[in-house]
């Protein structure tokens, strides 16, 4: 995988690790999020849009969520 291409399927998870009024999400949320965009990607390898998912390929820790009690 080339270092543009990382950078750019870097974008999405760090986007879900976000609200949208900038605040870092729970992170149960993060989790939740980022199940449903590997689901959404692995869709896409099953109509063979992709080969291989490419949220496999790089290597992504979510920041620490809040705790929410």
């Amino acid at each position: 995988m080339t270092r543009d291409k990382a950078a750019t399927l870097r974008l999405d998870p760090d986007a879900i690790a976000v609200t949208f009024e900038g605040e870092t999400p729970g992170a149960n949320t993060v989790r939740r999020k980022r199940a449903v965009l590997h689901h959404l990607l692995e869709q896409a390898v099953e109509q063979e849009l992709f080969t291989t998912n490419p949220l496999d390929e790089i290597k992504w820790t979510p920041a620490q969520g809040r705790d929410r009690r």
